[in-house]
């Protein structure tokens, strides 16, 4: 959350963040208290909602918390991937450098990058559920 703020901030309003936080109804609220969280929404054009049942996790692929999907006005996918540089480290690193650059309309060093978090639990069910 802290990297994305960073992005958020260095980039001045010119991106939008759809934010999908996995849990289920009751674990939401835990979520939508947490300090981190509140402070992406006080940004424009942020915007955070539950995906309890890892619908919108599962249709664009995504198993690990942190992963970053970054599209164009058009729909047109341009980045995927990390923007830390390890599991909750804070600092510099190529995937945030990347979608940075991107969103300044540069032209990145990668358009990929390791992500280093938790697994989602509805990833992996719905990948034990498809494996039967």
């Amino acid at each position: 959350m802290a990297e994305l703020e960073m992005i958020l901030t260095r980039c001045g309003g010119r991106a939008v963040a759809r934010i999908l936080v996995e849990g289920t109804e009751s674990g939401a609220a835990t979520w939508a208290n947490d300090r981190a969280l509140a402070n992406l929404a006080r940004f424009p054009g942020v915007n955070a909602r539950l995906d309890a049942k890892g619908i919108e996790s599962n249709r664009f692929g995504i198993a690990t918390s942190g992963h970053v999907l970054l599209f164009r006005p058009d729909g047109r996918l341009i980045y995927q991937g990390g923007v830390t540089g390890a599991r909750g480290h804070e600092g510099a690193n190529y995937g945030r450098d990347a979608v940075i650059s991107l969103i300044l309309g540069d032209e990145p060093g990668v358009r990929t990058f390791p992500v280093f978090g938790c697994p989602l639990e509805t990833a992996a069910s719905s990948a034990r559920e498809r494996g039967r």
